[in-house]
């Protein structure tokens, strides 16, 4: 209200509604931020609209519409992102050449940064379904986490991305060890963002190893809580696709109950 012509404003005003599930209030707080963006920087805000339809609506259209950023973008190439759109498309080939192409070794994923570039493409190696080439990548990726690790060993991104690589390493004490002591790190109850990111990637942990059952109330807890999942998320990202059929997953997908949609 003080400050209108403000983009990051109401950029921020925009992820707060999408975190509490009031779409269209999101959906206006973007269009604001989009409408006063200049255009050279206007992708981001694009890409996020995007990810706000697939989020409320399931709805992937837009996603598939995108433009690549401007060459003039002052954030640079938007690598991460264009990758993200790329594997929610299924269109794991162009994620990794994406990927390959960018000469940076250190990318930032989600809510962290210091992702090696060889635990990326070991995600999308698996989606290819090339486990020679994914198991490789994630041993590179092993080794540079670890090292990070010990010269600042309170980072729990970091210590969670090495968790998911000792995951697919199939380390699985080695595993929830690591993911365990990032949600420590930052807890729910301290951070209700970051903490709440973490205990949702201790789900995912614990589904590529298979514990389902350890997953699932997690899962169901992140659903109930603003900056949690969304139900299309986890409907539409193929990182899930192992979860599909699951009997009680299927049911938490389906009595996930948007705020919107008690108004």
């Amino acid at each position: 209200a003080l400050d209108p012509n403000s983009v990051e404003r109401w950029h921020r005003l925009f992820f707060n509604y999408e975190a509490t599930r009031d779409y269209p209030q999101a959906e206006e707080a973007l269009d604001h931020a989009i409408a006063l963006a200049p255009p050279a920087s206007r992708w981001r805000c694009q890409v996020h609209h995007a990810h706000l339809l697939m989020f409320w609506k399931g709805d992937l259209s837009e996603m598939a519409r995108m433009p690549p950023p401007s060459p003039d973008d002052p954030a640079g190439a938007h690598t991460e992102e264009v990758a993200q759109t790329k594997i929610l498309l299924r269109k794991f080939d162009e994620a990794e050449r994406i990927v390959r192409d960018d000469p940076r070794e250190i990318f930032s994923w989600g809510e962290w940064n210091g992702a090696p570039k060889s635990l990326v493409l070991g995600r999308i190696y698996l989606l290819l379904n090339d486990p020679i080439s994914a198991t490789a990548a994630f041993e590179a990726a092993r080794g540079t986490l670890e090292s990070a690790l010990e010269e600042k060993p309170r980072e729990a991104g970091q210590r969670m991305f090495l968790a998911e690589t000792y995951a697919q390493l199939r380390r699985k004490e080695d595993a929830i060890r690591e993911a365990k002591r990032a949600t420590e790190t930052i807890p729910e109850s301290k951070d209700a963002w970051l903490g709440l990111d973490l205990q949702s990637d201790l789900a995912r942990i614990y589904v590529i190893l298979g514990e389902f059952d350890r997953a699932l109330p997690i899962i169901e807890h992140s659903l109930a809580m603003p900056a949690g999942f969304y139900a299309n998320q986890l409907r539409l990202d193929p990182s899930w696709d192992v979860m599909r059929g699951n009997t009680r997953f299927e049911r938490l997908l389906a009595g996930a109950v948007e705020p919107t949609e008690t108004k």
